[in-house]
């Protein structure tokens, strides 16, 4: 299968940057997968392809924004079997992760503080969010939705009308291997 993923950074340690990396190493021995991002990661993230859309790096909402409009002229579709977007990243793909709903947050901002509110419909990378966000949340948008969580896909539904039958709720996993704390108890000498 040739899968592309959308993600202006895998190299940095974030949540989003890690779910990505994850699927690719779980998928990558079957798999074709290229990866567009805006630069080279600081390790192997075992794609076949990286795909390096230029971007200005500052400000940061300059940086998403063309990522965003370069990604989506960039990608084609008919070139993959399934292209992954991760939330309001791109305005293309067949499958979108939304790890959140971005409407949601700044709706509930307005509750909290007039100010924070302010400062954040001030803010250009959050009109850029919110306008990705509705193009790929809309019924028009992605084939489907993979939602981490019930109230994420509720959101979805309540701000941007998704059919519910086209959203899918698989939560973050875990390997708990490497988040497990091994202790070794001393022994207590009598």
């Amino acid at each position: 299968m040739r899968i592309a993923y959308l993600l202006p950074d895998v190299d940095r340690q974030g949540g989003i940057e890690r779910y990505v990396r994850e699927h690719i190493k779980h998928l990558r021995s079957s798999n074709d997968i290229t990866v567009f991002t805006t630069g080279a990661a600081a390790g192997d993230t075992g794609e076949n392809r990286r795909v390096i859309v230029k971007t200005a790096e500052r400000p940061y909402f300059l940086k998403f924004y063309q990522f965003s409009l370069r990604s989506s002229r960039m990608v084609k579709p008919a070139s993959f079997d399934v292209v992954h977007n991760q939330g309001a990243n791109s305005l293309v793909q067949h499958v979108v992760t939304a790890h959140s709903c971005h409407r949601a947050w700044v709706e509930m901002a307005k509750k909290f503080s007039a100010w924070e509110f302010a400062k954040k419909a001030l803010n250009p990378i959050h009109r850029i969010v919110l306008a990705n966000e509705k193009r790929n949340y809309s019924p028009g948008g992605a084939q489907r939705i993979i939602a981490v969580s019930r109230s994420v896909k509720e959101e979805i539904i309540r701000y941007h009308g998704f059919p519910p039958d086209r959203i899918d709720i698989v939560p973050n996993g875990v390997d708990l291997d490497e988040f497990t704390r091994r202790l070794k108890m001393p022994r207590v000498l009598r």
